[in-house]
């Protein structure tokens, strides 16, 4: 989308979460550092946006951004309502079954996390809910592009919730119930609305790991397997953080912050980690309301928390081994500088690879070695072009032809994703099947060659399609609300193997999912076929080359590795015994490849923070003995039946319960131990309804399951303490958020129970034990009381709401009223959005005012503005004490319109209708203020002033700038009326990166303005030359060509006094400028405006005048020639959201001299000696080819 507004926002999600300002994706905190795009802080930026509302000419207002990538509505979505006691959902046509079952785990999440955080809100929360990501790219609440890897987002000013479907229920329950802890934090610490205190640049934000640490933990009660893999790897290779507030500089913060916090839930209950988020409210310091809630203090903490850590998993890792030790080392992210090999797809012949890495900084598909690992040569550059916008790498594969002449792959084009097969020797793509889905992903070719199978989203759910390979005959092979994913196809061509949460324990009456496991599909009879005796999950099967064995990954054991089953005995052998993982970036991911013609296995796994691929020659061979899975599974990390644990009833039935659903109603059932496992099980209804148990009973014993790998021996046993399995006894909370609260509460906080309350006696449910956070597996309240007409639904229709408004006001006695104000208003969506500004100094003549309004329901963006902008014009100082000026002021009316043609591209139109009139003022300053006196009008003019321009943008930005890609504009300014010119100007800008830390730039900018009264521009300065200073020369032309080596410099530089000030990632640049600008000429109209500024000259007579007698000053005075060059270094550093540059720059002595240099023939001055007294043209020309310029100042690089 072309026309955006700046906004605040707090990002966080399911695969890439984040704090307050900051979008982080799965890949970026993979990659170094210095390749991550750093956002500036929301709160920040909303401050800077007034302020340039402020101080921006008008004509900006409506106008797009100068660069930056779109955001396209494909769709114009016709969006509904549920409302629900606590949410209003947001859908639209085609999500309605996944949104009722989002709305009602969405109940069920606020009934068990208000009760742990014992806070309610006031208000309905609104939670936007999208059919694909593709779709919610699309988002206008968001100012900012959507990384592929968000799974959802969390906005603070309105409370708002938006997040995906993803075809998995698991994962959205789970993204769902994360964001929803983000919303109970934010309304906590910060309140909601337009008067939210987080918009106080002064304001207090809580760290990363505190905000995503807890909302892992709270929304999966648990240490997952996943991120049991991190800490293993982590207290392996020594990327542990030292300390919890070093936590929020690593890649891991998500992984660590949930994993404190457990710790946190396991010592000393859930009902502190409520009891620590309301402090940090009133304290705001975290520091303190940890030492105040637990007794420590965050040093303190973090000393036991590593402690605990490293305890818990060095002991492991004996038991364990490296992938080095048994398979082949391919790719190492050490030596690439790249965070991510995934999506690994071995030839049929075993030789060959292609796998998708972000070495490049995008995600890109290379074609490698089998072997040894060695790049070929790259098959598609991503993320660069509309044609592969996304590559889809956190949950696809890639599959080879059995000829091996093509592969196939999904890609992002347009509004749909697309299946691409492409020939391998000659990098061309060959055909481009779309499917008419939401979403497509792990194609797999049939065994002749004429068909593929892949996994399509539709309505938020996944399911097996088959399309023929010449782009024809699309069918549904499932159709179904279950997760369906990894299809592959059989050597023989009649079966698929895939994973799928169907079974016995999936039940959508009470939405509860068990582990993705893998099931056959037939295709002659259509039929699906669950393999037996699975255990926790199992995913990305692959088949061995005659059909008899099949390899996939499960975490049966606690840890994620490559099992093969045998189809014909039926037995399954555990291959791998990888310390961290066999893994994708996500858990589900697929990550292992068998060729079809050898004996030869690739897969993925986690390595020093990174994802790396590994061969393994004859998997065959590995299978020694049938897994045992009592001998082999690490005791308390065996996972259990269910994705997460099964949702227990908040209120006893009023009747017994009967038989299951058709969809799948099972007994469920609680795991014990090794030793000994006890069974709940109740019989359900005639729907399906999940089990309950009576007032008196009591939890099955169980071992302690916070952690899945168990705490270190010697911990002492943990006292009772209030866990959410005891705070759920309670009736589910139904009362509308409307109501009110108990008198005793603080606004908006629920009263602390009172003893007997049911809050903190004994659980009444079979949560487990009283020896983990959220009980054994995260136990959730069940739903089904809210099916029973609680849930409404309407259209939606927009209405406006304050999204944010500030000012100030004065008054001095000279001047009169002073202030500004700015209030901008928008829908729940943010597709309509109306900005008015006002910023009054004296009188409404002198003041900027601005009302617009901007329409972003549909593909072309447009809007409409009426505005009043001035500024003085300076004319030359009297005194030091008074000056006198003109003041311009610009009144009109403008419509704009962009309209993208992709991602990368778009074209943008404009018009505008001006009055400009010049008024004289007198302007003193004295002890009391600032006096203008008007002295008359000096004229004012009317023109009209249509702008096009096409726009590219494929960057990827740094620390302090863009650092890989490239980005252009084209823009043409015709001007008709009063004021007769053209502008036209070409910016092109490329980036080329190198091992990821060092990155060469190039800029060509050319600017020219032609017509009876053509503009001047200034040349020189820190940000086009800087080999000259400030406005040095002025011209209706101006040519220019920047290029610069950047490199780190420094990596951290720390101060201790006066201030404890750190630097960090201090860069360095090399570079060198070339330009000119020439023409000096225009029309007394425009001549005028220019009058007092730098090397320009006074207005006398109709001409630009200087004191020697010329007109503005010229290259030749500034270089000796037409064209001028300057080399330089400079320093760049982020210090919390500012970018500070420094830059020191010469001129290089081309040795041209113009033929008045020392021949001016001026009276005094000695003929031949000009260039030694001041004031001659010649002296300064050669102070400028000697002078050393020095700029400090703040933002980004070009």
């Amino acid at each position: 989308m072309g026309a955006r507004e700046k906004g605040f926002v707090l990002c966080a999600g399911h695969r890439a979460r984040s704090n307050i300002g900051l979008t982080r994706s799965a890949a970026d905190r993979m990659m170094c550092p210095s390749s991550r795009r750093p956002k500036m802080p929301h709160r920040l930026r909303y401050i800077l946006a007034i302020l340039c509302l402020l101080a921006t000419p008008a004509d900006v207002f409506a106008q797009g951004e100068y660069f930056g990538r779109n955001k396209v509505q494909y769709r114009d979505f016709q969006w509904e309502i549920i409302s629900t006691p606590h949410f209003e959902i947001y859908y639209y046509q085609g999500e309605e079954e996944a949104a009722y079952d989002a709305a009602r785990m969405a109940e069920r999440s606020y009934n068990r996390l208000s009760r742990i955080l014992q806070h309610r809100f006031s208000d309905k929360i609104p939670i936007i809910l999208y059919a694909s990501h593709t779709d919610f790219q699309q988002t206008n609440v968001l100012p900012g592009f959507i990384s592929e890897g968000t799974g959802g987002v969390t906005e603070f000013n309105k409370n708002r919730i938006l997040l995906p479907f993803t075809g998995s229920y698991a994962e959205l329950e789970h993204v769902l119930t994360h964001e929803l802890v983000h919303a109970f934090q934010g309304d906590v610490i910060y309140g909601a609305g337009p008067g939210v205190s987080i918009l106080n640049p002064m304001a207090f934000v809580a760290p990363l790991w505190f905000m995503e640490g807890m909302a892992e933990y709270l929304s999966l009660g648990r240490i997952d397997a996943y991120t049991h893999m991190w800490l293993r790897d982590a207290a392996l290779q020594g990327y542990l953080p030292p300390s919890i507030p070093a936590m929020d500089y690593s890649f891991g913060v998500y992984r660590f912050g949930q994993a404190l916090f457990a710790y946190i839930g396991d010592r000393y209950g859930d009902r502190k980690i409520g009891e620590i988020l309301r402090k940090t409210a009133r304290m705001r310091n975290v520091n303190e309301a940890f030492r105040s809630s637990i007794g420590k203090d965050i040093e303190k903490l973090s000393d036991e928390w590593n402690e605990h850590v490293r305890k818990t998993y060095l002991p492991q890792i004996e038991d364990y081994e490296k992938p080095q030790a048994f398979a082949r080392q391919l790719t190492d992210v050490r030596e690439s500088r790249a965070g991510l090999h995934l999506a690994p797809a071995i030839s049929p012949r075993g030789d060959k690879l292609v796998f998708i890495s972000n070495r490049s900084l995008y995600n890109d598909i290379y074609l490698a070695s089998a072997i040894n690992g060695e790049v070929i040569s790259k098959l598609v550059e991503g993320e660069r072009s509309a044609d592969f916008e996304s590559l889809r790498f956190f949950s696809t594969s890639i599959s080879w032809s059995p000829d091996e002449q093509y592969i196939a792959f999904p890609a992002k084009v347009g509004a749909r994703d697309a299946l691409y097969i492409m020939d391998v020797r000659r990098k061309k793509v060959i055909r481009r099947i779309r499917v008419n889905l939401d979403g497509a992903t792990s194609p797999s070719w049939s065994p002749d060659g004429e068909k593929l199978v892949f996994v399509g989203l539709q309505g938020g759910q996944s399911d097996l399609y088959v399309v023929d390979a010449a782009g024809g005959n699309l069918k549904a092979l499932t159709r179904d609300r279950y997760t369906d994913r990894d299809p592959v196809w059989s050597p023989d061509g009649k079966t698929i193997a895939f994973s799928t949460d169907r079974g016995d324990v999936t039940n959508f009456r009470t939405l509860t999912f068990g582990y993705q496991q893998l099931a056959l599909y037939d295709l002659e009879t259509g039929e699906v076929e669950k393999i037996p005796d699975q255990i926790g999950k199992s995913i990305s099967p692959q088949w061995s080359a005659d059909g008899s064995k099949i390899a996939f990954i499960s975490n049966r054991t606690g840890v994620s590795n490559i099992f093969i089953r045998d189809m014909e005995n039926g037995e399954t052998y555990q291959i791998t015994n990888v310390l961290t993982g066999v893994t994708n970036v996500t858990a589900a991911g697929p990550a292992i490849s068998w060729a079809q013609k050898s004996d030869r296995m690739v897969f993925s796994a986690l390595s020093w923070g990174g994802f790396d691929l590994f061969a393994i020659s004859d998997p065959v061979s590995l299978m020694k003995e049938p897994y045992d899975h009592e001998k082999a599974a690490t005791p308390g990390a065996s996972p259990d039946a269910q994705q997460l644990a099964p949702p227990l009833r908040t209120e006893p039935p009023d009747e017994p319960l009967a038989s299951g659903d058709a969809e799948g109603s099972s007994e469920e059932t609680a795991s014990g131990d090794e030793e000994g496992t006890s069974e709940e099980t109740v019989s359900g209804d005639a729907e399906g309804s999940s089990p309950a148990a009576t007032e008196d009973a009591t939890p099955a014993p169980a071992p302690d399951t916070a952690s899945e790998a168990g705490p270190p021996s010697g911990t002492p046993e943990r006292e009772k303490v209030t866990t959410i399995q005891t705070v759920l006894t309670a009736p589910p909370d139904t009362t509308s958020a409307a109501e009110s609260v108990s008198e005793s509460a603080a606004p908006g906080e629920m009263p602390e129970p009172s003893t007997g309350s049911g809050l903190l006696e004994t659980p009444q449910f079979p949560f487990g034990p009283i020896a983990g956070g959220i009980g054994p597996a995260g136990e959730l309240p069940d739903t089904t009381a809210w099916t029973d007409g609680t849930f409404t639904k309407r259209k939606y229709s927009p209405k406006f709401g304050l999204d944010y408004l500030g000012g100030n006001a004065g008054y001095s006695t000279h001047v009169g009223l002073v202030g500004s104000s700015v209030l901008s208003f928008s829908d729940i969506l943010n597709n309509h959005k109306i900005l008015v500004g006002a910023n009054v100094f004296g009188s409404l003549t002198d003041a900027n005012l601005l009302v617009q309004y901007t329409n972003l329901t549909r593909r072309v963006n447009w809007s409409v503005a009426a505005f009043q902008y001035s500024y003085d014009l300076f004319r030359g100082y009297q005194s030091p004490w008074v000056s006198q000026v003109t003041t311009q002021i610009n009144r009109g009316v403008q419509f704009y319109l962009s309209r993208p043609f992709s991602k990368f591209n778009r074209f943008e139109l404009g018009v505008q209708g001006v009055n400009r009139s010049r008024e004289l003022v007198d302007v003193s300053f004295n002890y009391f203020g600032i006096r203008r006196t008007r002295r008359g009008s000096l004229g004012s003019v009317n023109f009209i002033q249509p702008t096009a321009a096409l726009v590219t943008d494929h960057t990827l930005y740094g620390l302090t700038g863009p650092i890989a890609g490239a980005r252009g504009r084209v823009e043409v300014t015709p001007t008709f009326g009063e004021l007769q010119f053209t502008r036209v100007f070409v910016d092109y800008r490329a980036y080329y990166n190198v091992l990821q830390r060092y990155a060469f730039a190039f800029r060509l900018y050319g600017l020219s303005s032609d017509g009876r009264d053509q503009e001047l521009y200034p040349f020189g300065g820190p940000f086009n030359f800087r080999g000259a200073d400030y406005w040095s020369v002025w011209g209706s032309k101006v040519a220019l060509v920047n290029a610069e080596f950047r490199f780190p410099l420094i990596e951290v530089l720390a101060f201790g006094w006066p201030l404890p000030l750190a630097f960090q990632q201090i860069r360095g640049s090399l570079f060198v400028d070339a330009g000119a600008a020439w023409d000096q000429t225009t029309s007394s109209t425009q001549a005028n405006q220019y009058a007092g500024y730098p090397n320009v000259g006074q207005f006398v007579d109709g001409n630009l005048v200087r004191d020697n007698g010329l007109g503005p000053r010229t290259m030749e005075e500034l270089s000796g020639g037409p064209l001028a060059v300057a080399y330089g270094i400079g320093m760049r550093s982020r210090v919390g959201f500012l970018i500070l540059k420094f830059d020191i720059a010469r001129q290089f002595d081309l040795g041209r001299r113009p033929a008045w240099y020392n021949n001016e023939n001026l009276a005094n001055v000695p003929r031949g000696l000009e260039s030694e007294f001041p004031g001659t043209r010649s002296y300064r020309l050669r102070n400028a080819l000697n002078d050393t310029q020095f700029f400090f100042t703040i933002g980004a690089d070009f």
